[in-house]
């Protein structure tokens, strides 16, 4: 498996307009493609902030009653996973069961942007959440500011 770079930090929120205006506004960062992710359990607001090569994902529930608006109940406000990119998901799913590494999802599930990810069980990683991500050829990244 080839690691490309880390992708994104996935943040979670109960609302993204605060912490989006600090990097927005206070530290200078773009705020890139934005969408309504509908996947997993409930629909989630997606924001990405380019900061150089790599992104911070802001997620934050649609519904109140939705997965992040759950873990935000729970822990509040947190950085959720790492996302390292990798040149081909499926080898690197290979790879990792021959390996003996659980994962959470058998094969790849779509993502943001058109993605391609797979996380690892935490059990395996210190309790860490880990994302591999395949990024989607055809999707046009937004312009990069640093």
């Amino acid at each position: 498996m080839r690691i490309k770079r880390i992708d994104h930090i996935g943040i979670v929120l109960g609302e993204q307009e605060t912490l989006k205006s600090i990097f927005k506004d206070v530290l200078g960062l773009k705020v890139g493609h934005e969408e309504i992710y509908r996947g997993g359990e409930g629909d989630e607001n997606i924001c990405f902030i380019h900061a150089g090569d790599t992104e911070v994902e802001l997620c934050s529930s649609v519904d109140p009653s939705g997965e992040s608006a759950r873990s935000v109940s729970e822990k509040g406000h947190h950085i959720e996973h790492i996302a390292f990119e990798v040149e081909d998901i499926e080898n690197a799913i290979r790879e990792l069961k021959k390996k003996g590494i659980p994962l959470m999802q058998e094969a790849p599930i779509p993502g943001a942007r058109g993605s391609h990810v797979v996380f690892i069980d935490t059990r395996a990683t210190s309790n860490i959440m880990i994302e591999l991500v395949q990024a989607n050829p055809c999707h046009e990244p937004d312009e990069m500011s640093g």
